[in-house]
């Protein structure tokens, strides 16, 4: 089994894990609390990364190495750029509930580019802010669901 499909099963097994295991143990509560209005609630979100996992993972098992772009993983430069993604992603998750949504996405954020190389601040800062403050909106306004607030959030 070449090293696109261990990968492949190695998600679609994570995915599975996630779908059937960890998103059940999300609270119901959020139903006592809505009101009259119709919310998504909390796990719908997940179910959606989990499922987009999971039909990712079977495409890579399906079109293994040579049609996909897996086998640029054996690059040095491809690894650090994985691994730095799930560092600043980790951090991401932990400043949450510190920093609240909209400070710690355009951190993130402003991470995130300048160590995929972009250098343009004119650039990095506007979409950071755009991106933080447009999905914060989009949560409260539309799908009626707060965000992670901190201990220093910025309110919209």
């Amino acid at each position: 089994m070449n090293t696109d499909r261990v990968f492949g099963t190695a998600v679609c097994i994570l995915a599975l894990l996630f779908l059937t295991l960890a998103i059940p143990t999300i609270p119901d509560d959020w139903q006592h609390t809505a009101g009259t209005y119709y919310t998504v609630g909390p796990r719908m979100f997940p179910y959606i990364a989990g499922t987009l996992c999971l039909l990712l993972g079977l495409g890579v098992i399906l079109h293994p190495e040579g049609h996909n772009k897996l086998s640029g993983l054996r690059i040095g430069k491809a690894r650090r750029g994985v691994v730095a993604s799930l560092g600043l992603t980790l951090g991401y998750v932990a400043l949450l509930e510190v920093a609240g949504f909209t400070l710690s996405t355009i951190a993130a954020l402003v991470l995130f580019f300048t160590v995929f190389g972009e250098r343009r601040w004119y650039v990095i800062v506007p979409m950071a802010v755009g991106v933080a403050v447009i999905t914060k909106f989009v949560f409260l306004k539309f799908f009626l669901l707060e965000l992670p607030a901190g201990l220093f959030d910025l309110p919209i």
